[in-house]
């Protein structure tokens, strides 16, 4: 049995962030490359799990592959591929009940956690303005703001896949969106830093990598978010 972690927010809520975090901390041993455009669609990290998508630009994840049926596709050709788990994430497969529930159908012997960032709506509002002023500022173009109603409605939307999800039996939980990194850390391995207690252990050769762990998460971590169980009052 091997454990696939959705991880899922609306736009600038942390996902991508989140998943970089993890591939920093283990290393990328493999790209995996589209057999007939070359793109990545994925990678194989040093700890023999599976990352769907690319994450060579801002915004990367399972939105850079071409729609849910690819995305389905390529989590069930990377088990067998893989000793550890498969860690995805994206915008629009967090809207969707439908599809995760079917991937779910499909893959009954493996443990999904469908894991929704608990990012305030105003937080992703201005961290996607700041994204955009950015790009603007590279590019020396002029400043194309985002749609603020319209992510609020797509935030609201996936908190209410996420509780739909949760009623269906699903295991579905949220993140504390400040140490996402962290708790993807403790599902994918479990092992703990020494010195305080969290997770931070450099799974390649079983020695602690406290001083990158709390660079990636930083030093105000509490025992709330660690818990499989944290989820916040529905």
């Amino acid at each position: 049995m091997s454990t696939i972690i959705n991880l899922r927010g609306t736009n600038a809520s942390g996902k991508s962030t989140a998943v970089r975090s993890v591939m920093d901390y283990y290393g990328v041993a493999e790209e995996l490359v589209h057999p007939v455009n070359g793109k990545i669609i994925g990678y194989i990290l040093n700890n023999n799990w599976a990352v769907l998508g690319r994450y060579e630009t801002d915004c990367g994840g399972c939105d850079t592959l071409p729609g849910f049926d690819a995305i389905r596709k390529l989590v069930h050709q990377c088990l067998p591929m893989i000793a550890g788990g498969v860690l995805f994430e994206g915008v629009l497969w967090s809207t969707v009940f439908k599809s995760t529930a079917e991937l779910i159908a499909e893959l009954p012997q493996h443990k999904f956690i469908l894991a929704t960032l608990d990012t305030p709506v105003e937080t992703c509002v201005a961290r996607l303005r700041h994204r955009n002023e950015a790009k603007a500022a590279r590019e020396r173009k002029p400043v194309k703001y985002s749609n603020d109603a319209g992510l609020r409605s797509k935030h609201d939307g996936i908190y209410r896949t996420h509780l739909k999800l949760k009623q269906a039996g699903f295991d579905a939980r949220w993140v504390d969106h400040k140490n996402a990194p962290a708790q993807l850390l403790t599902w994918i391995d479990g092992r703990l830093c020494p010195s305080c207690g969290k997770p931070g252990f450099n799974d390649a050769d079983n020695t602690p990598d406290e001083a990158f762990f709390h660079q990636i998460v930083g030093n105000n971590h509490n025992n709330d978010y660690i818990s499989c169980e944290s989820d916040h009052a529905d």
